[in-house]
């Protein structure tokens, strides 16, 4: 046996001997692993978890931005507050994963399934000339689409994949 840390919640894992790049999931928070050759490091789970907080901090500070420029530009609270609901998601469903689960695969999922749900509002609102509405929409299929398949990857992993 070999023992490793999650890269997810730091949990002592104790794996069986197997060939380098062999991939596994963290029973405690499904963090997709590969077993390193001795002496390679990985990056701590401490790293990960900040680097996680700040992205989403980041993206719900850009996203509030834009929602308060609408209400500055356009005076309508009605859709400040829809627009500003589902941008609120865009942190709120990734945290929510991010305290359970650490699967990056997840996290993208839960991050790009409101993203395509807000860009669909964002397209409905009024009080805005888009020039290029058309846009709005397909990015929003598109992020629906990246949503999906994260979820499709992540129940893959789950199946497939050994939880350790």
């Amino acid at each position: 046996m070999v023992s490793d840390r999650c890269g997810g919640c730091g949990r002592r894992v104790e794996i069986p001997r197997t060939t380098a790049g062999s991939k596994y999931l963290c029973a405690r928070c499904c963090h997709l692993q590969a077993v390193k050759e001795d002496g390679q490091g990985r990056l701590d789970h401490r790293y990960f978890l900040a680097t996680a907080a700040v992205s989403l901090g980041l993206v719900a500070a850009a996203a509030f931005a834009l929602c308060v420029l609408y209400l500055s530009g356009t005076g309508r609270a009605t859709w400040f507050f829809i627009l500003a609901a589902a941008s609120a998601l865009l942190a709120v469903v990734p945290s929510f994963i991010l305290a359970r689960w650490r699967n990056i695969s997840l996290l993208a999922a839960g991050l790009y399934l409101p993203l395509g749900i807000l860009a669909f509002l964002w397209h409905l609102a009024p009080g805005i000339n888009w020039q290029m509405g058309d846009e709005l929409v397909w990015s929003g299929l598109f992020f629906l689409f990246l949503g999906f398949l994260g979820l499709f990857f992540f129940l893959r992993d789950l199946l497939r994949l050994p939880r350790l």
